[in-house]
């Protein structure tokens, strides 16, 4: 069994335990991450929101040593992992960004300008079906970005900044409102 986790306060940290007795098999100390979870994709290695120090985003091998760190400018959603290992998260400062499985810059999108069109500070991504990222954005909209990045479409969709989309098995796109 392997477990990860952010910690919070002053000592974040990503850990793994293993067997009957949960026994540590590594912990990673970061400086100043962000309190986000990590997330583990189908390649096999973890991606943590680093931290505020290097406005960058980290995989883990499942060893727990580094296999690539990516400056993506200020991650503030809980890494999403697609399919294809594609790790998408979203910036404080608006942009919705897309990094290759070798930790490179595949795209970044902007969907709001801050300070009236922040990312919901407090919601996540998500993936359809089809392989669009949904984003909300707290001046209430529901954008939905592409494979290659473009905004495909947006619609007013009750936003705030808790607000975050998921998908049904039917397709259907949910979104909390709360006020």
């Amino acid at each position: 069994r392997v477990r990860a986790a952010n910690g919070l306060g002053n000592s974040p940290f990503s850990e793994a335990v293993s067997g009957a007795q949960h026994s540590r098999r590594w912990l990673v100390s970061f400086t100043a991450a962000i309190p986000r979870s990590p997330a583990l994709g189908p390649d096999g290695f973890l991606r943590v929101v680093l931290d505020r120090r290097t406005n960058g985003l980290v995989a883990l091998n499942l060893d727990g040593t580094t296999r690539w760190e990516a400056p993506v400018g200020f991650p503030f959603t809980t890494p999403l992992v697609g399919l294809d290992g594609t790790t998408y998260v979203a910036t404080r400062f608006g942009l919705v960004v897309a990094v290759d499985t070798a930790g490179a810059l595949k795209w970044q999108t902007p969907v709001a300008t801050p300070p009236f069109g922040r990312i919901a500070s407090r919601g996540e991504l998500a993936l359809t079906g089809d392989g669009a990222v949904l984003v909300c954005t707290e001046d209430g909209r529901l954008h939905a970005l592409g494979g290659d990045g473009p905004i495909v479409w947006s619609t007013s969709a009750w936003c705030s900044e808790w607000s975050a989309p998921v998908v049904a098995n039917d397709g259907a796109i949910l979104v909390n409102e709360n006020f």
